[in-house]
């Protein structure tokens, strides 16, 4: 926990699970930090806020948390602070494209930037979890 910090956020993010609720910083690792608020200012560049909240892109499903994967043993890279995810619903865990929302041609330049900034999606890594986006792999 001594290598995690706090991000101000370049805008603010709506609580996936309360959208009247926002939040203006989050918590990661500090050496995923800058990328992942030069990432959010180029999302916010290419769509803008309206479009970012008509889209979903700009609901925040969590970022640091200490626990272990899903249904296994071993860490979660939201454990190290180095995952974030959006949108959960339509981009389960499970879920897969074409069914994942950020599968659509809409999401295509968000995925992009962000795999540009080295936040890799995760429905380009495994195939599904399209929600979740990590700096680093194992």
């Amino acid at each position: 926990q001594r290598q995690l910090t706090y991000i101000q956020l370049p805008f603010s993010l709506r609580l996936d699970w309360n959208l009247a609720q926002t939040v203006q910083r989050i918590r990661v690792h500090e050496k995923a930090a800058q990328r992942l608020y030069a990432a959010l200012v180029a999302v916010h560049d290419h769509y803008g806020l309206a479009r970012m909240q008509d889209l979903g892109i700009d609901r925040f499903a969590g970022s640091y948390n200490h626990r272990r994967m899903r249904g296994g043993s071993s860490w979660s890279m939201h454990a190290y602070g180095c995952a974030i995810d959006f949108f959960a619903a339509p981009n389960a865990l499970r879920m897969g494209c074409p069914q994942a929302l950020f599968c659509g041609p809409d999401y295509q330049a968000f995925l992009d930037i962000m795999e540009a900034h080295q936040w890799l999606p995760a429905i380009r890594l495994w195939g599904g979890d399209a929600m979740h986006f990590q700096r680093a792999t194992l």
